[in-house]
């Protein structure tokens, strides 16, 4: 199943569910000994490539040029609170800049993030501890003081308020990927978006501050509420659900969840459709996705296989929800493009790998920032001038 590494590329930074549904006696012991995108066939031109992308590099314009805010926190029905646009936001410009409150490491001891916890301002610690708790809701102080029938309550108070900081961060932190490994981190305002399988904002790179930025994949409304996905939201809806409600405890009813909805057959008709693209193209792309061997392969080998990349890009640019996952199809398809050129050194695919590289840069610039960009800027110049060598 190697092709599903590549699948499960296609989610933003996401929420880690809650798992304080096993055994509390067990999480008790262990802590006290120390004192948590069915379209028809594209024609073989670089025209289409662009389908959906020709706004990138326009709404880059207007990337932090109004820093007023642009939402607020208040009641959402049915779902708590929730945070909603308090103007018209266009698609491509950021929504928020969320300072991080509080990180932990997965597996770290829960006593020893405790002690970084009560490090905190006041203010910022109780504001966490105002967050919301996981769906399985137990009662930590009859258990503790159960469990441990001592006098000294002060210490079962710390006890108490350890789990529930695992727990508030077990149900609202982001899972957030760093060369170190994997952290999951707290962020006051974000950690209030409610989640959507087809959601209106995505995660973007931080550029190295911090904050957590979500930044609106589609216009959005005054008055609308603003969503994020919590998993990955490429997975069937069966799957979607299952993962939802054991995680999370409750049943997704987006459009995309709900069968009466006129978009949810379409929309599960078109991940469908991009899973099998997946599972297809695992005899041809390695563990990462990239093309294996590219300087192997026949002409016509690599023109499937890009026939097969341009299907993959119309799939995720014919929805708002999944054309952040575009980066790494146009990163592909460029490989494939250059790989066509060594070969017979036709300047039409020389063109297409030009085209499939501005469009990375363009996601790029979306998506992950100007630093990521600069190296893929220099092969561009490079390519330009016809130099191929070491690409």
């Amino acid at each position: 199943m190697a092709w599903l590494k590549p699948m499960l590329k296609l989610q933003s930074a996401f929420r880690a569910p809650s798992r304080f549904a096993r055994s509390a006696a067990q999480h008790l012991g262990k802590s006290t000994q120390h004192l948590g995108k069915g379209p028809q066939p594209l024609v073989k031109s670089t025209q289409h490539l662009g389908k959906g992308t020709q706004h990138l590099e326009k709404d880059t314009q207007h990337l932090g040029k109004d820093s007023s805010p642009v939402f607020e926190i208040r009641s959402s029905p049915g779902k708590g609170l929730g945070v909603f646009a308090t103007k018209d936001i266009l698609r491509n410009v950021d929504i928020m800049r969320d300072p991080l409150a509080f990180r932990a490491w997965k597996g770290e001891n829960l006593a020893e993030r405790h002690r970084r916890f009560i490090m905190l301002p006041v203010t910022t610690r109780q504001s966490i501890l105002k967050l919301s708790e996981g769906q399985t809701v137990l009662d930590y102080r009859a258990i503790v003081y159960a469990t441990y029938p001592r006098d000294n309550n002060y210490e079962k108070e710390s006890i108490i308020e350890i789990f529930k900081l695992d727990d508030i961060i077990d149900t609202n932190a982001f899972t957030i990927a760093h060369d170190t490994g994997l952290t999951v981190e707290l962020f006051l305002n974000a950690c209030r978006i409610n989640h959507s399988c087809i959601p209106n904002a995505d995660q973007v790179a931080n550029e190295g501050t911090g904050d957590l930025v979500m930044r609106a994949n589609r216009d959005i409304n005054a008055d609308e509420e603003i969503t994020t996905s919590y998993i990955m939201r490429a997975a069937p809806r069966e799957i979607r659900q299952r993962v939802l409600s054991g995680g999370w405890g409750f049943t997704c009813q987006c459009p995309a969840c709900d069968p009466s909805h006129p978009f949810s057959h379409s929309h599960e008709q078109r991940l469908h459709t991009l899973l099998q693209t997946y599972k297809d193209s695992a005899c041809y792309l390695d563990d990462d996705g990239r093309l294996k061997s590219a300087e192997t392969w026949p002409y016509a080998a690599l023109e499937q296989v890009a026939d097969s990349f341009r299907r993959r890009t119309e799939l995720l640019t014919e929805h708002h929800s999944l054309r952040s996952f575009t980066r790494e199809v146009y990163l592909g398809a460029f490989e494939v493009a250059v790989a066509k050129y060594k070969l017979r050194r036709v300047r039409s695919d020389l063109e297409e790998a030009l085209k499939l590289l501005e469009l990375t840069i363009q996601a790029e610039r979306i998506y992950f920032g100007e630093a990521i960009t600069r190296s893929h800027e220099e092969l561009y110049a490079k390519l330009e001038r016809g130099d191929i060598s070491g690409v």
